[in-house]
């Protein structure tokens, strides 16, 4: 298994940040994270940024401003979910999405509690990932159940 901070590009996959930057997140926690970005009732598409993977030099600087007095609340290095690409932070017009669906993708409130923004994949999800253009949903073999019924029609 890749160390916390150093995943390769095979570890990682993108996920669906609104008008934000590219990020990335594992390729489990993303399959998740992109269905959920799907579901019909989810205000994930939104102009605030989401921070996912984090590198360990990335890990560090939060680290730093936290010990400085001077940011949030951050694991150290090397210990990190960010770190192993399974915790999201997310804006404000996010959260509320989460928690109410969240747990159909496995994603849940588990740690931070302080950080009302922060939530982490739980593991576990199994459906294929959608992409992360929720405009666009890329359907595989076994794609449906939460946050991509609506896109799949059943052969009859």
């Amino acid at each position: 298994m890749a160390k916390n901070g150093k995943l390769s590009d095979a570890d990682l996959t993108p996920i669906f940040n609104g008008a934000g930057p590219r990020v990335q997140l594992s390729n489990s926690a993303a399959a998740a994270w992109n269905s959920l970005a799907l579901h019909k009732d989810t205000v994930m598409r939104v102009k605030g940024k989401v921070s996912a993977y984090r590198t360990f030099e990335s890990q560090q600087h939060f680290w730093n401003l936290y010990q400085a007095g001077k940011g949030n609340l951050a694991a150290r290095p090397g210990t990190s979910n960010h770190g192993l690409g399974n915790a999201a932070d997310v804006p404000p017009e996010t959260e509320a999405s989460i928690k109410r669906f969240g747990n159909k993708c496995n994603w849940d409130k588990i740690e931070a509690p302080g950080e009302r923004w922060h939530f982490n994949y739980v593991g576990g999800f199994k459906r294929p990932n959608p992409g992360a253009d929720p405009g666009n949903p890329v359907l595989r073999h076994g794609s449906g159940g939460f946050g991509q019924d609506h896109f799949v029609t059943k052969d009859s």
